[in-house]
């Protein structure tokens, strides 16, 4: 709260200094004055925001930050071309002059702003569905490869020989799995979690050759998707 307040003053103060210098650079109020105010105080606002982003971390994202960077390109290029127009193209103490290319240089600037504006926002997105997918990938092969341990630990307490065959099998089967790239375990990973409650199944049979046929297609499905 006490942020916002800071900020309403600070942004206000800084208004209040943008009308000043152009009120005492033109000897009357014109229609150039206004837009120079208009787009200085523009400026100082979106430019000012900035420091609000430090204390509103969840605004902090790639789409925002890009909207946010672009913003602040635009407002210093609307105000940069006012003073272009009003001072440098022309002179800024006549009042009859055409203000048709300011607003068409304003409405350039604001269709390139959208613009980048949108294809920020589509780059965000596709980034964004990346590292969700990247998450999602983890989460995942963590889940499986967690059930495969279980798994083991049954296999391990129903068949006591530590250089078994069947343990040998099913360790090899975790080897693999961990090999696994995101897209198999993405396309993939129901069908090796429900062959994994299969073998879980045969363990607690205490069917020593189910359980070990159980394994060996597992394995086989596991090698085949590699």
């Amino acid at each position: 709260m006490k942020n916002k307040v800071f900020f309403t003053i600070f942004v206000l103060i800084e208004c209040f200094i943008v009308w000043m210098v152009f009120y005492l650079v033109f000897p009357a109020v014109t229609s150039m004055m206004m837009w120079s105010v208009i787009s200085g105080m523009v400026m100082v606002v979106v430019l000012s925001v900035n420091l609000l982003i430090p204390t509103s971390l969840r605004f902090l994202n790639l789409q925002n930050t890009s909207a946010l960077i672009i913003a602040n390109i635009s407002s210093v290029a609307q105000f940069l071309w006012t003073l272009t127009f009003v001072f440098l193209v022309g002179d800024f103490n006549d009042s009859t002059r055409s203000l048709t290319p300011l607003y068409i240089g304003y409405l350039v600037i604001c269709g390139i702003s959208l613009f980048l504006i949108m294809m920020g926002r589509h780059g965000g997105n596709i980034a964004e569905s990346g590292n969700l997918a990247v998450q999602n990938y983890g989460l995942t092969k963590d889940a499986i490869i967690g059930k495969m341990r279980s798994t083991m630990t049954l296999i391990e307490g129903l068949d006591t020989n530590p250089r078994s065959d069947l343990r040998k099998s099913f360790s090899h089967s975790i080897d693999i799995f961990r090999t696994f790239s995101a897209s198999i375990v993405m396309a993939h990973g129901n069908e090796i979690s429900n062959l994994i409650e299969q073998i879980n199944t045969k363990v607690h049979s205490g069917n020593l050759p189910e359980l070990e046929h159980e394994i060996n297609t597992f394995n086989n499905y596991l090698k085949l998707l590699k």
